[in-house]
């Protein structure tokens, strides 16, 4: 995770010091969030507190979703310039596991020619940036080598298809990708392998970011409304334990099975305030019911990192 981060208390200190009911015009577009969240976020330098404050700032979960997936791609890959939008392109037809990437990178003259196609790609059409997943080969063990590339979106042979729109945060756009005989330049090639270094990690790197993102978004809404102090007060003790969290390695199983017990007092508490939701405008409220899916979208797979997570632990006893 990002080594830099701040005190625990610091985001949540200033949010309490904006205007207690945030004037927040309407976001049609990635761009009308991206306008009010670069100007706040440029005095943080965690990822994880710049995803808590795009998610203050954002008028809908799609932009809590956009906000917590871009920041959680810098603290993967923290060589990515701040307000360029990236995307990490791991999934293929086989799935996202190691044995299922057929995309290639083979060496090439002085470089590599990278050739594949990915299946979903979050904010397609807005990255700029490509994070992509190959495989260089088999191991000496038969397992896949697989290596990361930095790829500009304008590089020649490559081409991101949209897909149809989720039934939720449909302002999100997921697309394809198709990768034909693309010179790949020594340095886009990431350092590291692959699955342990980027794409393994990231799973839980995304879950934090996006949780953080979340919650500032609840915190807005809870603040302007108001909801009651109780609630606000849990809200940010969930927030300042994950701050906690975040300084410490996602591949631990000890921070799979403490994340996992802070989603689950994150969704007992969006379970609890349901009804609260009757006291925001109604297009608020339609938006929420309708993006609410966003918070089980992950759940097996986090489900199985935990279960993983606790027999590690009920096998080292």
């Amino acid at each position: 995770m990002n080594a830099q981060r701040s005190d625990p208390l610091a985001v949540i200190q200033w949010m309490l010091t904006r205007p207690a009911t945030p004037d927040i015009a309407p976001q049609a577009t990635l761009l009308d969030w991206q306008q009010r969240f670069d100007p706040a976020a440029r005095q943080w330098i965690a990822t994880l507190d710049r995803a808590m404050v795009g998610g203050f700032v954002a008028d809908r979960l799609a932009w809590t979703l956009a906000a917590g997936y871009r920041e959680a791609l810098k603290c993967l890959v923290p060589g990515l310039p701040a307000g360029i939008p990236a995307a990490l392109c791991v999934t293929e037809s086989g799935g996202n596991h190691p044995r299922a990437i057929e995309t290639r990178l083979d060496p090439l003259d002085h470089g590599w020619e990278l050739n594949g196609a990915k299946t979903f790609i979050t904010g397609a059409d807005a990255a700029r940036i490509l994070v992509v997943a190959a495989t260089t080969g088999k191991g000496d063990n038969g397992r896949p080598r697989l290596r990361m590339v930095r790829l500009p979106t304008d590089a020649h042979g490559v081409t991101v298809t949209a897909m149809p729109d989720l039934p939720f945060v449909p302002e999100i756009i997921h697309g394809t990708l198709a990768l034909k005989h693309i010179r790949v330049k020594p340095e886009w090639v990431l350092p590291g392998d692959g699955y342990l270094t980027y794409i393994k990690p990231f799973r839980t790197i995304e879950d934090m970011h996006v949780m953080g993102a979340v919650m500032g978004y609840l915190t807005r809404t809870a603040l302007a409304v108001p909801w009651p102090m109780a609630l606000r007060s849990e809200l940010f003790a969930l927030m300042a334990a994950l701050v906690g969290l975040s300084s410490t390695d996602p591949l631990d199983p000890l921070v799979h099975i403490v994340l996992g017990g802070l989603w689950s007092h994150l969704e007992g508490w969006v379970e609890r305030t349901a009804p609260l939701w009757n006291e925001t405008d109604p297009e608020t409220r339609q938006r929420w019911i309708r993006d609410l899916p966003l918070l089980s979208v992950a759940q097996t797979a986090r489900t199985r990192r935990l279960e993983t997570a606790w027999q590690y632990f009920s096998v080292s006893k």
